[in-house]
């Protein structure tokens, strides 16, 4: 077998794989970290910080499948298709990164104003709403916050125990600093950083791919 055809086999054999795995670490991630924080805020943007990744890996997945199948096969025809997709998707994946990167500040900041009402009623309802009670605690403890935009008191020295790491006889006297609109802004960011980045790196794996599926088929002499 000419020494070009065994680069190649080699060269796809490890890109594939190493597509396949990035695929199935981010088909993993989601189940193991925890959700609660994100599903805490009922919004929808907060739920697709973990759908997403979960349709966004099984895509990758799937084609990652198909490259499988064009490699055992030797279809040209195949092989012709997966090279094309993967230099495409590695293209759009890494304009996709620049352009989150770029925006993902003004999105943050736009988002704000639209968080800070919804957790107000919130606040405003929890009262007399134990569903409320029960999100607003669940929130203020998995994020360390305290209060929408200001920590939230029952009286000028005193605050929600769920404002607390720990209780002084029962109350809380010492608030987390952090309000919740600036916790929850600063986790989003995190993922859309993190999303960037993910993007970024699936790119640098496309392109060796689609360049080791390219080398196959010149240097193949399978036919369909």
């Amino acid at each position: 077998m000419p020494f070009k055809r065994v680069l190649a086999f080699i060269l796809f054999i490890v890109f594939n794989s190493l597509l396949t795995l990035m695929a199935l670490a981010d088909f993993i991630l989601p189940f193991i970290r925890s959700a609660s924080e994100t599903k805490l805020v009922d919004m929808p943007s907060a739920k697709a910080f973990h759908v997403g990744p979960i349709v966004f890996s099984t895509a990758f997945l799937v084609l990652a499948g198909f490259g499988w199948l064009a490699f055992v096969t030797r279809s040209r025809l195949l092989l012709i298709i997966y090279a094309v997709i993967l230099l495409v998707l590695g293209v759009a994946m890494l304009i996709i990164s620049l352009v989150i990167y770029v925006i993902r500040e003004p999105l943050m900041e736009n988002g704000r104003d639209a968080l800070t009402a919804k957790l107000m009623l919130s606040y405003y309802e929890y009262p007399d709403n134990e569903k409320r009670q029960k999100e607003v605690d669940d929130m203020q403890q998995s994020y360390k916050c305290c209060g929408p935009d200001r920590p939230a008191n029952i009286t000028e020295t005193t605050y929600l125990p769920s404002c607390c790491a720990t209780l002084d006889k029962g109350q809380c006297l010492k608030p987390y600093e952090q309000t919740c609109v600036d916790a929850i802004l600063n986790y989003a960011k995190s993922v859309v950083t993190t999303v960037s980045t993910l993007a970024f790196v699936l790119s640098l794996v496309l392109f060796p791919t689609g360049g080791a599926t390219v080398m196959m088929i010149v240097t193949s002499t399978s036919v369909d």
